[in-house]
């Protein structure tokens, strides 16, 4: 069918250009990132919730629970 056709040059079809397949760590990766992302978020409307509510001691342990997220040790 093909052979028999005619297309015309401006309407030739273009190689797709796909992406790379991703190995499965760097799915994982991103799913993880994106976890961290919503976890990180939640975990800060807490602390706001807290701190309205002038509950110290729960603004403090979601604090720590945040910078640990994040990675930071203070």
């Amino acid at each position: 069918m093909r052979e028999a056709s005619f297309i015309p040059s401006s309407e030739e079809e273009e190689p797709i250009e796909r992406e790379p397949e991703k190995k499965p760590s760097e799915k994982k990766n991103i799913l993880s990132s994106v976890n961290k992302e919503t976890e990180l978020a939640a975990l800060q409307d807490k602390l706001r919730e807290a701190l309205e509510k002038e509950d110290y001691e729960r603004a403090a342990v979601l604090r720590d629970k945040i910078n640990q997220l994040k990675g930071l040790n203070n």
